[in-house]
């Protein structure tokens, strides 16, 4: 008789353990779901964090060489990607970038990494190094395995950003045959 109080108050236990998670599972899953249409509202209008495209040269430019004026930053970092990126595009390719966000950074990316050496040998001249690693740390969102994953979920949204990941992965290789 004990036996069968304790099974039928644990199964009461359970009951209840059972409705009680399953509102807060519920809850959390709408959350996340609210949350991630709000963010993906946020990148495809460009609003809030997603205002400015931080890969975006002038955005650079404007963030190194104008309003902090970090002269080292400026002149062996900006300036030799700035120099890369024009070599390698024209100048209605540079400006497409400024509206695709991904393969502006892609670009971004592939400029730094070609023109790192200069960049530190640059920096070392100047007793600055330890500044590629700030300028680095800006755009940490935008490194390799971030990439991916903003790929990944950006194939999940609609419309425009749907058609802006395609467009990048076909021009992609037109890219890396520029480097």
């Amino acid at each position: 008789m004990n036996f069968s109080l304790s099974v039928f108050g644990a199964i009461i236990l359970v009951f209840f353990v059972l409705r009680f998670a399953k509102k807060i599972v519920v809850k959390l899953i709408g959350f996340l779901l609210i949350s991630a249409t709000v963010v993906g509202l946020m990148y495809y209008k460009s609003w809030g964090p997603f205002e400015h495209n931080i890969a975006e040269l002038s955005h650079l430019q404007d963030k190194y060489c104008i309003s902090n004026a970090d002269e080292d930053i400026c002149e062996c970092i900006v300036q030799p990607i700035e120099s890369d990126m024009n070599q390698r595009f024209t100048t209605d390719e540079l400006q497409l970038l400024t509206t695709q966000r991904i393969k502006a950074a892609y670009v971004l990316k592939k400029s730094m990494n070609h023109t790192k050496e200069q960049a530190l040998l640059c920096l070392e001249k100047r007793n600055a190094i330890e500044k590629y690693k700030q300028f680095i740390h800006d755009f940490i969102p935008i490194e390799n395995k971030y990439l991916s994953m903003a790929e990944d979920k950006v194939d999940e949204l609609t419309g425009a950003v749907k058609d802006e990941v395609t467009t990048f992965n076909e021009g992609k290789k037109s890219i890396d045959d520029k480097y």
